[in-house]
């Protein structure tokens, strides 16, 4: 099954993927366009998104090999600086930053990505505006 939806809050989209997973649909695939493909499944997994700025190779494996080691299966996303998903079966330990300074940065990299979002859809504003005035 495929769904098309788009989202500017990191959050809001966890909570939609989990909430698909309640229903049964285990993500499979998420594309750059919002597309996200599901399968049926009758096990219990749980998804988390996480943002990451830019990282050198041997960093984004090294980020990456952290969370495998506790079950996580990467889904999506890269070392460019972009949404990391993460998704494994639910066993009681669903939480990706265990300690607080973790959940401290977490949010920090969050308001930073919600900014140059933000910047970005004010210049593009802005260039729309200032082409339908001429």
């Amino acid at each position: 099954m495929k769904k098309v939806k788009q989202f500017f809050n990191i959050i809001e989209e966890e909570k939609w993927l989990n909430k698909q997973l309640q229903m049964g649909y285990h993500c499979s695939n998420i594309s750059g366009l919002g597309v996200y493909t599901f399968k049926n499944t009758s096990e219990d997994y749980v998804i988390r998104l996480d943002y990451q700025n830019y990282m050198p190779v041997e960093k984004f494996e090294e980020y990456k090999t952290i969370y495998e080691d506790f079950g996580w299966k990467h889904i999506k996303g890269s070392r460019f600086g972009s949404i990391q998903y993460w998704q494994k079966l639910a066993d009681g330990h669903e939480d990706i930053f265990s300690d607080r300074e973790s959940n401290i940065y977490y949010y920090k990299r969050l308001m930073n990505y919600s900014l140059s979002l933000t910047v970005m859809l004010v210049v593009i504003s802005f260039m729309t505006y200032k082409d339908s005035s001429l």
